[in-house]
């Protein structure tokens, strides 16, 4: 069944290592209705594994124990959202939402969370991938195409995110110079009442309801 992010399997035909980043964001679509705080956890990684290749490209040398938050507050992070508020503030919902669901003790992410998280790293994952110009064409996202299974899943772990040299060799530098906003097409209207009912949900939470 197709997936949102299956559009990273076709740059992946090209540069294998960017499975690595389809895969977090499989497991995170694949994950939301079932294991919300996994499907969290693995939107950070993804949100890790872009910024850890975006800065590796712009020549930033990171500390093995750099957080994501520390990686967030560079002036090369800065340079490359270049003022676009609304994905500034989309990745830092994905950071937000991730490490709440990475940290012990934390409030457990619900699915209505997970997929406010989800939603924000599909746009994430395309501001990138359109600032790289790494795909000439993004798909809508369509909340239809995620459900829950109809057999038992078991949960999968993924990996640590790491800096991949031919992703970063990939992108050609010029590309980073004036690093402007991606436009998505508009979601169906299926997908978009689906998404109103998570975001409308999400906003009550965050008010203090109880859903």
């Amino acid at each position: 069944m197709a997936k949102n992010f299956d559009y990273i399997l076709l740059l992946a035909d090209k540069i294998p290592t960017f499975k690595h980043l389809h895969n977090y964001c499989r497991l995170a679509e694949e994950q939301q209705p079932i294991y919300p705080d996994a499907s969290a956890n693995n939107a950070r990684k993804a949100l890790e594994w872009l910024m850890k290749n975006m800065l590796k490209m712009a020549g930033v040398s990171v500390d093995a124990r750099a957080t994501l938050n520390d990686m967030l507050r560079l002036p090369a992070t800065d340079a490359f959202v270049n003022r676009d508020y609304k994905f500034r503030e989309d990745i830092y919902l994905v950071k937000k939402i991730g490490n709440a669901a990475s940290h012990d003790g934390a409030e457990p992410v619900n699915r209505v969370k997970a997929f406010r998280c989800l939603r924000a790293l599909y746009n994430v994952v395309a501001g990138f991938m359109g600032r790289w110009d790494a795909v000439k064409e993004i798909p809508p996202f369509d909340a239809t195409l995620i459900s829950s299974p109809s057999a038992p899943v078991a949960l999968v772990k993924s990996p640590e995110p790491k800096v991949e040299m031919e992703v970063v060799n990939s992108v050609r530098k010029e590309s980073l110079d004036d690093p402007q906003p991606v436009v998505l097409p508009r979601e169906s209207l299926a997908s978009e009442a689906v998404t109103r009912r998570y975001l409308i949900d999400y906003m009550l939470m965050e008010a203090g309801w109880e859903i």
